[in-house]
């Protein structure tokens, strides 16, 4: 893996696609992680590489330079550079200047849009799959014993209703830490990872369109957000959730690789763009050409 740059978010962006092109994945379906665990493997997949992720199979987050914390894949350099590219921001934890000097407040906060953790711990009560050290009579409780039990879950991975499950949520857990499902909130509101038991990103998105100060802004922050997929709502009890939402993610992904694309071809003369990437040759590739705007298709 090439050195992520923030102060080169072309250079980056550009090497990073020239990778996924090299091993034949998809950006919008390359999976984040990779930016921030340092012994990831790739045998695992789906639903058991998200448990050992957080169960801490891959050892240590890597942190951000000059930066006492971890990251997390939301905060990572690439997403960073992908940030800066489509929408000139950056998020509040993207250096380690404003950690310190506490001015985080001053920039927007990033955020996992479609929680997989909370959807699957639901699947999981569902189907009364409870943790050996949860009391049975309270299962709606048993939602905070999984982190303390993601061995147990691992140890049954292939075990009856388990792996029935684990097949069902295999490609949401391997949809969630792509560029589709991270995005940067509007000033002013934060990442609630508890709000992600109670309501869907779709949920969320019609409570924060209306907070938002007009529909102009609501219109303008989903159109260059790209969640237009997201304006009808739909909640963790429908039965086709996983699909729509999977589906949901691998479109704005894909929407926000062709822009990427459109961004670079239209900074051709830039100087930190490698030039002997094939840009056009990548966007054929990936098949992007219809995705790109009317600015961006002037390039070819």
């Amino acid at each position: 893996m090439k050195e992520r740059r923030l102060d080169k978010p072309i250079e980056t962006i550009v090497l990073w696609l020239q990778e996924c092109s090299d091993k034949e994945i998809k950006p919008w379906q390359y999976d984040l992680k990779w930016e921030i665990y340092y012994h990831l493997k790739p045998e695992d997949h789906g639903v058991m590489r998200f448990l050992k992720s957080r169960a801490g199979y891959y050892w240590d987050a890597k942190y951000l330079p000059d930066r006492e914390n971890t990251v997390e894949v939301e905060d990572c350099i690439l997403m960073q550079c992908i940030y800066k590219l489509l929408w000139k921001e950056t998020s509040k934890y993207a250096t380690a200047e404003r950690i310190k000097n506490k001015s985080q407040e001053n920039y927007p906060d990033a955020d996992i849009m479609n929680s997989f953790w909370s959807p699957y711990k639901k699947r999981l009560n569902a189907a009364k799959l409870i943790p050996n050290n949860a009391e049975q009579e309270n299962i709606t409780k048993a939602q905070y014993r999984y982190q303390e039990n993601l061995q147990e879950l691992l140890d049954k991975y292939n075990l009856d209703k388990y792996s029935g499950i684990n097949a069902e949520y295999g490609r949401f857990a391997e949809m969630t830490h792509t560029i589709g499902n991270c995005t940067l909130l509007p000033i002013g509101f934060k990442n609630n990872n508890r709000m992600d038991w109670v309501s869907t990103w779709s949920e969320r998105l019609a409570k924060m369109n209306a907070k938002l100060k007009n529909g102009s802004g609501q219109e303008k922050y989903n159109k260059d957000f790209y969640m237009e997929d997201y304006k009808s709502k739909w909640s963790y009890n429908d039965p086709d959730y996983v699909e729509k939402t999977v589906n949901a993610i691998n479109h704005r992904g894909k929407l926000m690789t062709a822009h990427l694309c459109g961004e670079i071809l239209q900074n051709t003369q830039h100087n930190d763009k490698p030039q002997n990437i094939d840009i056009k040759m990548l966007v054929k590739k990936w098949g992007l050409e219809n995705l790109l705007n009317i600015d961006d298709s002037k390039q070819w």
